[in-house]
């Protein structure tokens, strides 16, 4: 299984809907904004159905914790869970508290994330990628395109 970054195929979508936690006050997990950026499983023969959650700190400027979460809540690895997989902050273990009681109580959240999966497996089965910034000419040199910051994509 591997995973895409949301942002990654759908940048203006997770412009505006990108999840965030602001945390007042607090000693762990520090006082900070949280963005909570979705990864997904694109393969349409996997039934994953979860979504990973890599937690960036606005006051640390870096991922301070992945957080694995499953929508099959019946499954036995459901989640949440820190994912052993990345490497996790000193207080990801609080975070985890903080991010499992947020998915609890906003299920419309947990509901979209859901379609977004959906969507990710939609994108791969129609075989839409990602197009290379680079290109390989017929004499094996390289170009690069200037398609700006945004991804494109080839349908």
């Amino acid at each position: 299984m591997y995973l895409i970054p949301f942002e990654l195929l759908f940048s203006e979508i997770a412009r505006q809907e990108t999840r965030s936690l602001t945390l007042i006050g607090n000693q762990m997990p520090p006082a900070s904004d949280y963005g909570l950026l979705e990864s997904y499983c694109p393969d349409p023969e996997c039934d994953c159905q979860r979504v990973i959650l890599n937690i960036v700190s606005r006051n640390e400027q870096k991922q301070v914790a992945t957080i694995n979460y499953g929508f099959d809540r019946s499954a036995q690895d459901a989640g949440p869970f820190l994912d052993p997989l990345n490497p996790q902050s000193a207080f990801a273990g609080a975070l985890l508290a903080v991010i499992a009681e947020h998915l609890e109580t906003d299920r419309a959240y947990v509901l979209r994330c859901a379609s977004f999966q959906n969507t990710n497996r939609l994108l791969k089965h129609w075989n839409v990628k990602p197009k290379s910034t680079a290109t390989r000419t017929r004499s094996g040199s390289s170009t690069t395109q200037s398609d700006g910051d945004m991804p494109q994509f080839d349908l």
